[in-house]
């Protein structure tokens, strides 16, 4: 076993994929085998990246949401095909937006429910407008505070873009799901999570609030600027976190690499975390991975080749068209500022890289930093 080219790949990524700093840990058969710090925190200052920093995880928020949605389904709160209006009932009332004229769309009654499966699997009719009325309205109601229901039923009562689990199409869905998780519990996300996930893995520290520990550990952010490939220093934020007191299922969460990979252990071990308190049924991690999309959708919803998805995850479908030596069924999720997890069960790896560049190339680096390792770790 040798990461020789693991090491290489790292400390020279900021020379052609314009990453200042970058950090990953690998698991193999449940223990740690990798783990390496390259670059820089802050470029212009020249200050190394910390191998204990913190994160904004944008989406790779979602795989944590999905899971904590999941523990409700094992406890018995729903199934996948409930209504999703039995929690938030303004979805009983859904509107989608339909032609009625060459160029013309009017909101219509929906003829489907919308059901917890459309929420996992982005299949709601939802979009993904930070922007939209009802949510600058809730905004301007609360006084920037936009508590996470209150956002939740205004999106409710706007008009769905096509018949619930009809398409594939990237949006607020599991900021919708962290809504329902505080609707069934009466908690608030983050809290919930706190109970079921973090707390039990020994997650100290992630969460929707940034405290102070974290506050000194956060690393610098940076865009990526593809027309003249350059990076450039931006302000380190989150644009998902819509209000002060909105926890966003989606994209809002704040973590390391050393905390989130036991979650990635968690779920690659069958729901069973390293220290063994199990957070999660094996059933239900096996039911996350399982393909949802169809054939006809992948080639033109999805455009990840070789992959389908499952309950708010990516999971390898097709080895000849990923080119992933990953086995079939590793899955996991990414963030915009290039955080990245890949859970393989049958092999027992577990990844976990982080960036804090928002645009470029990252999803093709993540590729090619599964395969380096897939192929380091020839059992």
């Amino acid at each position: 076993m040798s990461f020789q080219r693991l090491t290489e790949f790292l400390d020279h990524i900021g020379d052609w994929g314009g990453i200042p700093g970058c950090d990953c840990v690998v698991y193999h058969h449940h223990k740690p085998v990798y783990r390496h710090t390259a670059g820089f925190d802050d470029l212009e200052a020249g200050t190394r990246l910390r191998s204990d920093a913190f994160y904004y995880l944008f989406s790779a928020t979602k795989v944590i949401t999905c899971a904590t949605a999941l523990t409700l389904l094992d406890d018995g709160y729903f199934t996948l095909y409930t209504p999703v209006s039995e929690f938030i009932p303004e979805f009983a009332d859904a509107k989608v937006l339909k032609p009625v004229e060459p160029g013309r769309y009017e909101p219509q009654k929906a003829e489907n429910e919308l059901t917890m499966r459309d929420l996992f699997t982005m299949r709601s009719g939802l979009d993904y407008n930070l922007r939209s009325p009802g949510i600058l309205e809730v905004l301007e109601k609360t006084d920037g505070r936009a508590p996470t229901l209150d956002i939740v039923r205004a999106l409710a009562k706007q008009p769905l873009a096509f018949e619930p689990g009809t398409h594939f199409r990237y949006s607020l869905s599991h900021d919708v799901l962290g809504g329902v998780v505080e609707a069934i519990t009466g908690k608030k996300l983050g809290a919930y999570m706190r109970e079921r996930i973090f707390d039990p893995l020994g997650m100290e520290h992630t969460g929707f609030a940034i405290d102070e520990y974290m506050k000194e550990r956060l690393a610098k952010q940076y865009y990526y600027r593809g027309t003249d490939n350059t990076t450039h220093p931006r302000e380190t934020s989150c644009p998902y976190q819509l209000g002060s007191e909105y926890e966003s299922g989606g994209a809002g969460l704040v973590s390391c690499v050393d905390e989130y990979i036991l979650f990635a252990e968690a779920l690659c071990n069958g729901g069973k975390g390293l220290n063994g308190e199990r957070i999660l049924s094996k059933q239900a991690i096996d039911m996350m991975r399982i393909d949802t999309i169809p054939d006809e959708q992948k080639r033109h919803e999805y455009g990840r080749p070789g992959y389908g998805y499952g309950l708010g995850v990516r999971t390898h479908v097709n080895p000849s068209l990923s080119g992933s030596l990953t086995s079939v069924g590793e899955f996991g999720w990414d963030g915009a500022a290039g955080f990245h997890v890949s859970i393989d069960p049958e092999r027992e790896i577990s990844i976990v890289y982080a960036q804090h560049v928002l645009g470029g190339k990252f999803t093709y680096y993540h590729r090619l930093i599964n395969n380096i390792v897939h192929a380091s770790l020839q059992d």
